[in-house]
């Protein structure tokens, strides 16, 4: 299993984008990829309350820092019991359609405004299930844009497999933050009104799951990854048999 998980559930008065408005919100999870990357930008400009502000990353950082390895310590004591285990059925829920015809085009949808991922126009789904605002699921992100990557460079993956995020408890706003941040290149969506949360029954991110097209579960890891070779072995074994 992985090196940590962050419970699904509020981060408290810094890192909660669930509280009042979201500039100040954005404003940390800005930092906090800046931190992550280890970009090394003297100023970072922002928008907060409509107004540019430019923040000084010297006494940030060390802010930043201490948020970050204090979420972190809170986020990896130990692992529970994850509900959404291999052989168990995905619970159904609805996505809002993406305003993308590259997305469209690239999960097989149609016109409307939401899917279910049984729609989706693959032999199976490789989902991740996150927060923005977890240092672990930020510091999960370069191991999943990998396994996209080798996705999309096996023809025979790349044929019977898709993939999508899925930002629990997340606006778009912050979601778009996050996208850009990580340059996340497969599809991402929200969860504005926390109802996929509340449905999928995930209690714990980051989670990355394989699912068929019948929602049932054939693998799943909670926590950080550090190996991808049994995620790439299990999908080509199922496509294999296939």
């Amino acid at each position: 299993m992985g090196s940590g998980f962050c419970s699904n559930l509020k981060f408290g008065p810094i890192l909660n984008p669930r509280k009042n408005v979201y500039e100040n919100d954005l404003q940390y999870l800005r930092i906090g990829l800046i931190i992550i990357n280890r970009v090394n930008f003297s100023q970072h400009t922002v928008l907060k309350r409509g107004k540019n502000m430019n923040l000084k990353l010297s006494g940030d950082r060390l802010l930043g820092w201490t948020v970050c390895i204090v979420l972190t310590l809170y986020c990896s004591i130990g692992f529970p019991t994850e509900a959404l285990a291999p052989r168990s059925t995905l619970p159904g829920f609805q996505i809002k359609m993406p305003n993308s015809p590259e997305i469209n085009s690239y999960l097989g949808l149609k016109s409307a405004k939401t899917f279910s991922l049984s729609q989706v126009q693959a032999k199976f789904l490789v989902v991740e299930f996150f927060d923005v605002f977890c240092p672990v699921c930020q510091g999960n992100a370069p191991s999943v844009n990998r396994l996209f990557e080798f996705i999309q460079e096996d023809k025979e993956l790349k044929k019977k497999t898709k993939m999508l995020g899925i930002a629990l408890e997340s606006k778009s706003g912050e979601l778009a933050v996050y996208k850009q941040g990580f340059k996340v290149e497969f599809p991402l969506f929200s969860d504005d009104d926390n109802e996929i949360k509340t449905l999928s029954k995930v209690k714990y991110v980051p989670l990355l799951i394989i699912v068929d097209k019948n929602g049932k579960i054939l693998m799943s890891h909670t926590g950080q990854i550090k190996d991808l070779d049994p995620f790439l072995a299990e999908l080509r074994k199922l496509s294999k048999a296939i």
